[in-house]
């Protein structure tokens, strides 16, 4: 999944039903690449809104850190499908939903 700090929060990666895919389904990896390799490049830290965090805010040259260790952990984008049965909003369904990986940790 694209985290929504680089932006993955405009592209909707994942969720569809039988009778309709979602984006997932008309993407090409090539799209998908083309995607993650923009957002990681033109990333910029967007002042985080002081009533929607909690704790201390991490520092830019924190955030910054992260890009290069997040392009390191870059892999061939692919699909796979999550069981999201557990999220509240799905509790007590069969959900399943598929969502773009496009980097791994290799730690």
């Amino acid at each position: 999944m694209v985290p929504a700090a680089l932006g993955g929060g405009n592209y909707h990666f994942g969720a569809s039903t039988p009778l309709r895919p979602a984006l997932p389904f008309y993407m090409t990896i090539d799209e998908v690449e083309r995607i993650v390799a923009r957002e990681l490049e033109s990333y910029s830290r967007r002042e985080p809104v002081p009533e929607a965090v909690l704790g201390e805010p991490w520092s830019e040259e924190k955030v910054l850190s992260y890009i290069p260790k997040l392009k390191n952990a870059l892999v061939a984008p692919h699909l796979q499908r999550f069981d999201v049965s557990t999220d509240p909003e799905y509790r007590g369904t069969e959900r399943h939903e598929d969502y773009w990986i496009v980097a791994e940790d290799r730690g």
